[in-house]
């Protein structure tokens, strides 16, 4: 969300993303940030012209990203997840995709402070 609508952590998270050669998300990201952009539209934060900027940046980044889909091996992982590290359901999603991704430099990015403190549990570089 912080790469489609200016708000705190936005530039952060920009440098750190630009940084990284490949970008892996969970199949529930494209859906979190789409009712993210609405919300924002609704709330008065973005005009109508930004919505559908914010609706076109996320679907130019998205083409770039590496999915992880869930299916039910990884749905019964989070469900694990979730009660284990005391997290939300989508927050446990995030963190299981990050679990099954095989990649040794794999940065896991978020600025909520207990998916954060779950993914450095979990053993896995959290920025920022």
């Amino acid at each position: 969300m912080k790469l489609l609508i200016r708000e705190v952590g936005s530039v952060e998270t920009g440098a750190i993303v630009h940084q990284s050669d490949e970008h892996f998300a969970s199949s529930i990201g494209y859906v979190e940030a789409r009712s993210a952009i609405g919300a924002a539209a609704r709330s008065g934060r973005v005009g109508r012209a930004r919505q559908d900027q914010s609706r076109s940046e996320l679907e130019r980044i998205w083409r770039g990203v590496d999915v992880i889909q869930l299916d039910d091996r990884l749905v019964q992982s989070a469900g694990d997840v979730s009660e284990d590290r005391r997290l939300r359901a989508g927050d446990a999603i995030h963190l299981t995709s990050a679990l099954v991704v095989d990649e040794p430099e794999l940065v896991f990015v978020t600025w909520d402070q207990e998916l954060a403190r779950a993914a450095r549990e979990a053993g896995l570089a959290v920025a920022p």
